[in-house]
């Protein structure tokens, strides 16, 4: 799982306007982390996708949760017992 992990972060990393991308399991522990996405924030970011959750009772259907600054966006999404996190810039 670790090497499919880091390949879909470097994939993602590779768009453009991709400033950081962050996996995390469902307990908050960070997969794996690249760019301006810190590993500390990963259980705020499993946190974020649980409350989301509660959105949808259809699992299929869970939600994309987005943060917005001045600097950026956050998208976060929760699929196949893993959260990803993209920071994009704007």
């Amino acid at each position: 799982m670790e090497h499919s992990v880091n390949r879909i972060v470097d994939e993602t990393m590779s768009n453009p306007g991709v400033a950081g991308v962050m996996c995390v399991d469902e307990k908050g522990l960070c997969l794996s982390s690249k760019g301006k996405l810190n590993s500390r924030v990963a259980g705020l970011i499993s946190g974020i996708t649980q409350q989301a959750s509660k959105l949808h009772s259809d699992i299929d259907r869970m939600p994309v949760v987005a943060l917005e600054s001045d600097s950026g966006s956050i998208l976060i999404k929760f699929k196949d017992r893993v959260t990803v996190a993209v920071h994009k810039n704007l």
